[in-house]
């Protein structure tokens, strides 16, 4: 090319471009069960859910927790209830199911997202509070 000043202002007009058509991207943080309560208590506005089985759920939960199962088939239509923009807190019995329905929430759009690591057995081992029934 002949004129280098060219190429470089279309270049910089790609990127100016392209940087105000970006989209606020899904973010997953697993987190640690101490880590995990810390930042859920001090979140205004936090989203709550245990994504276990209602039996599960009804053995032990952590206080103000919802339930919402992963493996029901209403799933998707329950957490669609819930607003995309504020913080999602999620946990399993062991991080499996969390860590999908974490997935699936972030395919959904939702903005930010929170996985407890290692779900109920690691907040136990923690020595962690549960709800009392």
């Amino acid at each position: 090319m002949k004129n280098p000043f060219i190429l470089l202002s279309l270049s910089m007009l790609l990127f100016i471009g392209c940087k105000g058509q970006t989209k606020q991207s899904s973010i997953i943080q697993n987190l640690q069960p101490k880590e995990f309560a810390a930042k859920y208590k001090a979140t205004e506005g936090a989203q709550l859910i245990d994504v276990r089985t209602p039996a599960e759920y009804e053995e032990e939960s952590i206080q103000d927790f919802k339930n919402i199962d992963w493996n029901d088939s209403n799933f998707e239509k329950e957490v669609s209830k819930l607003d995309k923009n504020k913080p999602v807190f999620l946990h399993c019995r062991s991080g499996g199911r969390s860590a999908k329905a974490a997935s699936k929430l972030k395919d959904m759009g939702f903005t930010e997202i929170y996985d407890m690591e290692g779900g109920m057995i690691e907040w136990n081992n923690a020595g962690l509070p549960k709800a009392t029934k």
